[in-house]
């Protein structure tokens, strides 16, 4: 269940052109700060949540197709 869930939010993420590897690497130094629990406003890593700051550093350098 959970590789479904992550290979959803990724291809989700891809097809709106922005890098996996940057949102799982902030998501999971969220849960760090928070001793290894889920972060509290878990919505704004959502992939259509995301704010413009967000997009602006997670993008792709190359679009994928």
């Amino acid at each position: 269940m959970l590789a479904t869930m992550m290979f959803t939010i990724s291809q989700t993420l891809l097809m709106k052109g922005l890098n996996p590897k940057h949102f799982l690497l902030a998501y999971l130094q969220a849960c760090a700060i928070t001793g290894g629990q889920p972060p509290e406003n878990l919505a704004q890593f959502l992939p259509w949540n995301l704010s413009q700051e967000h997009k602006d550093a997670w993008r792709c350098p190359e679009p994928f197709p």
